[in-house]
């Protein structure tokens, strides 16, 4: 039985997305929160305006995985998590 999580981790692989977390009640449909691959995608479906911060702003914050949960003016929770997935066997 394993004790640690880094030893747990490290049979896992590893990658980064991107939370953005809206107010309740802020969107279409109802969703508050939508995941992304990357930064820069998250500019593909929402804009500057929309976000109330801009693409080149969050870059400069330099957002740690795992770390503080940067918040715009209008409320909106950017975070970056990082996702575990099971390493594949190779065949």
């Amino acid at each position: 039985m394993q004790n640690s999580t880094t030893s747990r981790t490290s049979l896992l692989n590893r990658s980064q997305v991107v939370r953005v977390r809206f107010p309740a009640g802020s969107v279409l449909g109802g969703e508050t929160d939508f995941i992304f691959g990357s930064l820069a995608a998250v500019f593909d479906m929402f804009s500057e305006a929309e976000l109330g911060v801009s693409l080149r702003a969050l870059y400069a914050l330099g957002l740690a995985v795992d770390g503080a949960t940067h918040t715009t003016p209008l409320g909106i929770q950017i975070k970056k998590l990082t996702v575990y997935r099971k390493r594949q066997k190779n065949s």
